[in-house]
């Protein structure tokens, strides 16, 4: 019973680690970035047109 519990304690720990990375990446990227990811991805034109393009 004692490998099982440490093996699901490992797999939150990885999780809990996983999506604090995730967090900090995301809330991280400063104004300035999501311009120019928008502006790399086409995202300042409107979704019709993007798709009917």
């Amino acid at each position: 019973m004692t490998a099982v519990l440490s093996i699901i304690l490992k797999r939150v720990m990885v999780g809990c680690s996983a999506l604090f990375v995730v967090t900090v990446i995301i809330f991280g990227a400063t104004e300035h970035r999501l311009k120019a990811f928008r502006a790399n991805c086409d995202l300042t034109r409107s979704l019709t047109e993007r798709y009917l393009s």
